[in-house]
């Protein structure tokens, strides 16, 4: 048995070494984002847009009396470089155009990092939104502080969290009359966070957790 599975994985070796790499004819159309110059009124809900692997941007509704209704963004593991490497030359290439890039998006207000693969979390990428969104908050697994802030993020602007921690972030409806009405409403909405990971029902999940998402 043993003998069997060092071939196995000496096979799966050598098909990853092939070159040039064997290639997957059934490769996704890109659409094109095309934002507005500013976000649209609340209308339609939330809105999820699937930059590429475990990259993802959010806009999510949330309204301020002093400003009226907006949006709020939120991107997981935001990767819009054409290779995911610590080369321009090496690593995996993007296969596909990225449907919009980080100048096209209307605004970033938090960053979510699972981990510290070239992957998920890529250099160029962080600073270029650091550059048009400064404001933006990350949070980001234990011990990758010190890193984002040698790609030019704050200390203060980067939040670490171990297994199971939790936080609360103001992006929620604010009502305009808090007096004639409640203070503010909470959109009960789970997003789950895969990272390298996929979801279903055999997942390591409690059934209060599985039930929840």
């Amino acid at each position: 048995m043993e003998v069997l599975s060092a071939i196995e994985k000496l096979s799966s070796l050598s098909q990853r070494l092939k070159f040039p790499p064997e290639t997957n004819e059934r490769i996704l159309i890109r659409q094109k984002i095309d934002f507005p110059p500013s976000p649209p009124q609340i209308s339609d809900g939330s809105k999820i847009i699937w930059i590429g692997h475990a990259s993802v941007y959010l806009l999510l509704p949330h309204a301020i009396p002093a400003e009226g209704r907006e949006w709020r963004g939120i991107l997981l593991d935001p990767v819009f470089s054409e290779r995911c490497s610590p080369a321009s030359f090496l690593g995996l290439k993007r296969r596909i155009e990225a449907p919009c890039r980080v100048e096209d998006l209307p605004r970033v207000d938090v960053v979510f990092i699972s981990h510290d693969h070239y992957d998920h979390l890529d250099e160029l990428s962080i600073k270029s939104v650091q550059k048009r969104h400064p404001a933006a908050q990350y949070f980001v697994p234990q011990g990758l502080r010190v890193l984002l802030t040698k790609f030019g993020i704050g200390s203060n602007d980067v939040k670490e969290m171990n297994w199971w921690d939790e936080d609360v972030l103001s992006l929620f409806l604010n009502s305009p009359d808090s007096q004639a009405t409640l203070p503010g409403l909470k959109v009960a909405r789970t997003v789950y966070m895969s990272a390298s990971s996929t979801i279903k029902s055999q997942s390591p999940l409690s059934e209060e957790e599985g039930q929840a998402l």
